[in-house]
Protein backbone atom coordinates (compact mmCIF):
# COMPACT_ATOMS: atom_id res chain seq x y z
CA UNK A 1 0.00 0.00 0.00
CA UNK A 2 1.05 3.43 -0.35
CA UNK A 3 -0.43 7.07 0.96
CA UNK A 4 -0.15 10.40 -0.86
CA UNK A 5 -0.43 13.24 1.00
CA UNK A 6 -1.55 16.58 -0.84
CA UNK A 7 0.62 18.87 -0.45
CA UNK A 8 -1.68 21.93 0.65
CA UNK A 9 -3.71 20.02 2.95
CA UNK A 10 -6.04 17.45 3.35
CA UNK A 11 -7.36 14.11 3.61
CA UNK A 12 -4.55 11.57 2.80
CA UNK A 13 -5.72 9.12 -0.09
CA UNK A 14 -4.71 5.06 0.48
CA UNK A 15 -3.58 3.08 -3.18
CA UNK A 16 -2.95 -0.43 -3.68
CA UNK A 17 0.22 -1.40 -5.21
CA UNK A 18 1.73 -1.84 -7.96
CA UNK A 19 -1.00 -0.48 -10.17
CA UNK A 20 -1.54 2.45 -7.39
CA UNK A 21 -5.23 1.48 -7.02
CA UNK A 22 -7.27 4.42 -5.39
CA UNK A 23 -9.07 2.65 -1.91
CA UNK A 24 -11.60 5.08 -1.31
CA UNK A 25 -12.78 5.60 2.05
CA UNK A 26 -10.12 4.23 4.59
CA UNK A 27 -8.15 6.89 5.36
CA UNK A 28 -10.27 9.78 7.87
CA UNK A 29 -8.44 13.14 9.63
CA UNK A 30 -7.34 15.86 7.71
CA UNK A 31 -3.88 17.08 7.71
CA UNK A 32 -2.74 20.99 7.37
CA UNK A 33 -0.37 21.77 4.49
CA UNK A 34 2.57 19.45 4.83
CA UNK A 35 5.98 19.81 4.08
CA UNK A 36 8.00 17.10 4.84
CA UNK A 37 6.92 13.39 5.72
CA UNK A 38 8.80 12.05 8.57
CA UNK A 39 7.76 8.32 8.53
CA UNK A 40 4.94 6.09 9.10
CA UNK A 41 5.47 3.65 12.08
CA UNK A 42 3.22 0.13 11.25
CA UNK A 43 2.99 -0.56 14.74
CA UNK A 44 1.18 2.38 15.86
CA UNK A 45 -0.25 3.23 12.50
CA UNK A 46 1.13 7.07 12.76
CA UNK A 47 1.86 9.03 10.34
CA UNK A 48 4.41 11.49 11.27
CA UNK A 49 4.58 14.87 9.22
CA UNK A 50 6.31 18.95 9.61
CA UNK A 51 4.69 22.10 8.06
CA UNK A 52 6.42 24.94 6.78
CA UNK A 53 5.72 26.42 10.52
CA UNK A 54 7.99 24.05 11.90
CA UNK A 55 4.69 22.25 13.42
CA UNK A 56 5.02 18.60 14.12
CA UNK A 57 1.72 16.47 13.51
CA UNK A 58 1.25 12.55 14.27
CA UNK A 59 -1.55 11.25 12.04
CA UNK A 60 -3.38 8.13 13.33
CA UNK A 61 -4.38 6.36 10.38
CA UNK A 62 -7.03 3.90 12.15
CA UNK A 63 -9.08 6.90 13.76
CA UNK A 64 -8.05 9.61 11.59
CA UNK A 65 -7.16 11.98 14.51
CA UNK A 66 -4.53 14.55 14.43
CA UNK A 67 -2.37 15.77 17.08
CA UNK A 68 0.67 18.07 17.72
CA UNK A 69 3.83 15.88 18.72
CA UNK A 70 5.76 19.20 18.69
CA UNK A 71 6.26 23.20 17.60
CA UNK A 72 8.93 24.74 17.05
CA UNK A 73 10.69 21.45 15.74
CA UNK A 74 13.99 21.63 13.59
CA UNK A 75 14.50 18.35 13.07
CA UNK A 76 12.49 15.04 13.18
CA UNK A 77 13.56 10.92 12.27
CA UNK A 78 12.12 7.51 12.76
CA UNK A 79 14.22 4.90 14.19
CA UNK A 80 14.23 1.61 13.00
CA UNK A 81 11.77 0.01 15.77
CA UNK A 82 9.52 3.24 14.93
CA UNK A 83 10.60 5.53 17.60
CA UNK A 84 9.82 8.75 16.65
CA UNK A 85 12.88 11.70 17.50
CA UNK A 86 12.17 15.40 17.41
CA UNK A 87 14.64 18.33 17.91
CA UNK A 88 12.88 21.99 18.81
CA UNK A 89 14.99 25.12 18.00
CA UNK A 90 16.76 24.81 21.81
CA UNK A 91 18.07 21.68 20.89
CA UNK A 92 15.78 19.73 22.85
CA UNK A 93 14.59 16.30 21.88
CA UNK A 94 11.62 14.42 22.36
CA UNK A 95 11.17 10.71 21.89
CA UNK A 96 7.64 8.90 21.35
CA UNK A 97 8.15 5.14 21.27
CA UNK A 98 4.78 2.81 21.64
CA UNK A 99 2.77 6.02 22.46
CA UNK A 100 4.95 6.79 25.14
CA UNK A 101 6.56 10.52 25.24
CA UNK A 102 10.02 11.09 26.77
CA UNK A 103 11.96 14.18 26.90
CA UNK A 104 15.54 14.00 26.87
CA UNK A 105 17.45 15.61 29.60
CA UNK A 106 20.11 17.10 27.92
CA UNK A 107 19.91 18.93 25.07
CA UNK A 108 22.27 18.26 21.88
CA UNK A 109 25.50 20.42 21.37
CA UNK A 110 24.44 21.75 17.90
CA UNK A 111 21.35 21.61 16.22
CA UNK A 112 21.61 18.51 13.20
CA UNK A 113 20.91 19.47 9.30
CA UNK A 114 20.57 16.26 9.22
CA UNK A 115 18.79 13.65 11.29
CA UNK A 116 18.75 9.81 11.48
CA UNK A 117 17.16 7.31 13.76
CA UNK A 118 19.32 4.49 14.68
CA UNK A 119 19.31 1.29 17.09
CA UNK A 120 19.70 1.42 20.90
CA UNK A 121 17.54 4.62 20.94
CA UNK A 122 20.66 6.07 18.96
CA UNK A 123 20.35 9.79 17.17
CA UNK A 124 22.74 10.18 14.40
CA UNK A 125 22.98 13.99 13.06
CA UNK A 126 24.88 15.98 11.13
CA UNK A 127 25.89 19.60 12.49
CA UNK A 128 27.71 22.21 11.81
CA UNK A 129 31.50 22.37 10.71
CA UNK A 130 30.85 18.98 9.22
CA UNK A 131 30.58 16.62 12.82
CA UNK A 132 29.17 13.73 12.81
CA UNK A 133 27.12 13.72 16.01
CA UNK A 134 26.12 10.53 17.86
CA UNK A 135 23.73 10.69 20.79
CA UNK A 136 21.13 8.94 23.28
CA UNK A 137 19.02 10.33 26.00
CA UNK A 138 21.37 8.04 28.90
CA UNK A 139 24.87 8.70 27.29
CA UNK A 140 26.87 11.64 26.26
CA UNK A 141 26.66 12.79 23.14
CA UNK A 142 30.09 11.92 20.69
CA UNK A 143 30.73 13.66 17.74
CA UNK A 144 33.51 12.78 15.01
CA UNK A 145 34.80 15.00 12.29
CA UNK A 146 33.70 14.19 8.37
CA UNK A 147 34.51 15.80 4.75
CA UNK A 148 32.58 18.67 4.03
CA UNK A 149 29.62 17.05 1.78
CA UNK A 150 26.55 17.67 0.15
CA UNK A 151 23.39 15.00 0.85
CA UNK A 152 23.59 12.65 3.54
CA UNK A 153 22.22 9.68 3.87
CA UNK A 154 22.18 6.41 6.26
CA UNK A 155 20.94 2.87 6.77
CA UNK A 156 17.82 1.83 8.19
CA UNK A 157 19.65 0.98 11.51
CA UNK A 158 21.96 3.89 11.71
CA UNK A 159 24.91 1.78 11.43
CA UNK A 160 26.49 3.51 7.84
CA UNK A 161 26.24 7.29 6.67
CA UNK A 162 26.94 8.59 3.28
CA UNK A 163 28.38 11.89 2.69
CA UNK A 164 28.24 13.14 -1.13
CA UNK A 165 31.12 15.48 -2.28
CA UNK A 166 32.16 16.86 -5.70
CA UNK A 167 34.61 13.89 -6.50
CA UNK A 168 32.25 11.03 -5.11
CA UNK A 169 30.85 9.63 -1.41
CA UNK A 170 32.38 9.13 1.80
CA UNK A 171 31.65 6.52 4.27
CA UNK A 172 31.71 6.38 7.87
CA UNK A 173 30.79 4.39 10.30
CA UNK A 174 29.15 6.47 13.24
CA UNK A 175 30.52 4.16 16.16
CA UNK A 176 34.06 4.32 14.86
CA UNK A 177 34.11 0.14 14.86
CA UNK A 178 36.09 0.39 11.15
CA UNK A 179 37.85 3.46 9.18
CA UNK A 180 35.95 5.55 6.82
CA UNK A 181 36.12 4.67 2.94
CA UNK A 182 35.45 6.60 -0.32
CA UNK A 183 34.34 6.02 -3.32
CA UNK A 184 35.47 8.57 -6.22
CA UNK A 185 32.97 8.75 -8.91
CA UNK A 186 33.42 10.89 -12.41
CA UNK A 187 30.00 12.46 -12.27
CA UNK A 188 29.28 14.37 -9.01
CA UNK A 189 26.41 12.82 -6.57
CA UNK A 190 23.47 15.10 -6.07
CA UNK A 191 21.26 12.68 -4.12
CA UNK A 192 21.89 9.19 -2.03
CA UNK A 193 19.90 6.73 -0.64
CA UNK A 194 20.44 3.31 1.00
CA UNK A 195 18.11 -0.07 0.05
CA UNK A 196 15.78 -0.70 3.09
CA UNK A 197 18.56 -3.64 3.42
CA UNK A 198 21.19 -1.22 3.82
CA UNK A 199 23.20 -3.41 1.25
CA UNK A 200 23.15 -0.91 -1.91
CA UNK A 201 23.60 2.35 -2.16
CA UNK A 202 21.66 4.45 -5.20
CA UNK A 203 23.21 7.52 -6.22
CA UNK A 204 21.33 10.25 -8.40
CA UNK A 205 24.57 11.79 -10.50
CA UNK A 206 24.26 15.42 -11.79
CA UNK A 207 24.84 16.02 -15.21
CA UNK A 208 23.10 12.78 -16.64
CA UNK A 209 20.05 11.49 -16.03
CA UNK A 210 20.32 7.82 -13.98
CA UNK A 211 21.83 6.34 -11.38
CA UNK A 212 24.46 4.65 -9.99
CA UNK A 213 24.35 1.75 -7.67
CA UNK A 214 26.83 0.00 -5.73
CA UNK A 215 27.09 -2.66 -3.50
CA UNK A 216 27.88 -2.63 0.45
CA UNK A 217 30.61 -4.88 0.33
CA UNK A 218 31.91 -2.77 -2.32
CA UNK A 219 32.36 0.60 -0.22
CA UNK A 220 33.43 -1.04 2.35
CA UNK A 221 36.28 -2.89 1.22
CA UNK A 222 39.60 -0.44 1.58
CA UNK A 223 40.99 -2.08 -1.33
CA UNK A 224 37.61 -1.82 -3.44
CA UNK A 225 36.84 1.72 -2.21
CA UNK A 226 40.04 2.88 -3.52
CA UNK A 227 39.94 1.61 -7.07
CA UNK A 228 35.86 2.36 -7.66
CA UNK A 229 34.59 4.47 -9.91
CA UNK A 230 31.63 5.16 -11.84
CA UNK A 231 32.72 2.03 -14.48
CA UNK A 232 33.00 -0.11 -10.93
CA UNK A 233 29.20 0.63 -10.46
CA UNK A 234 25.68 -0.57 -12.50
CA UNK A 235 23.71 1.91 -13.91
CA UNK A 236 20.22 2.04 -13.35
CA UNK A 237 17.36 2.62 -15.55
CA UNK A 238 17.62 6.73 -16.53
CA UNK A 239 14.27 8.40 -15.04
CA UNK A 240 12.04 9.61 -17.75
CA UNK A 241 8.22 8.56 -18.06
CA UNK A 242 6.24 5.92 -16.70
CA UNK A 243 2.59 5.00 -17.34
CA UNK A 244 2.53 8.72 -19.36
CA UNK A 245 3.56 11.01 -16.64
CA UNK A 246 6.48 12.54 -15.32
CA UNK A 247 8.44 10.83 -12.70
CA UNK A 248 10.50 14.01 -12.04
CA UNK A 249 13.58 13.68 -14.22
CA UNK A 250 14.86 17.33 -12.87
CA UNK A 251 14.38 17.40 -9.53
CA UNK A 252 13.71 13.46 -8.29
CA UNK A 253 15.38 12.80 -4.50
CA UNK A 254 15.56 9.39 -4.05
CA UNK A 255 13.35 9.22 -0.78
CA UNK A 256 12.66 5.72 -0.15
CA UNK A 257 13.32 2.48 -1.86
CA UNK A 258 10.84 -0.63 -1.36
CA UNK A 259 11.78 -4.19 0.12
CA UNK A 260 12.71 -5.40 -3.52
CA UNK A 261 15.78 -3.07 -3.85
CA UNK A 262 14.52 -1.02 -6.72
CA UNK A 263 14.42 2.87 -6.36
CA UNK A 264 11.72 4.93 -6.45
CA UNK A 265 11.62 8.57 -6.29
CA UNK A 266 9.56 11.12 -4.69
CA UNK A 267 8.03 13.44 -6.36
CA UNK A 268 6.84 17.21 -5.21
CA UNK A 269 4.08 16.17 -3.48
CA UNK A 270 5.06 14.65 -0.19
CA UNK A 271 4.25 10.76 -0.23
CA UNK A 272 4.91 8.02 2.09
CA UNK A 273 4.90 4.14 1.45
Amino acid sequence: MAIRLPAKGGTPQLYRLPRLTAVEGVLKGKLPPVERVIGLDPESAFLFVTTAKHELFALDLGSGRVDTVGTTIRQAALGPDGTLYAVDSSRRVVSISRRTRFVWPQALTALPRDLFGATDQHLVGVIPQDKLLIAAADQPSTVRPIAAGGDVAATRWGDLVAVASDSGIAFYDPLGRRDPSFVKLADAPRALAFSPSGHRIYVARRNVAGSWTASRSQVLSPRCASTLSAAGCSLARPWGTRHGSSICRSSVTPASCPPHGNLTCRQSLPTAC
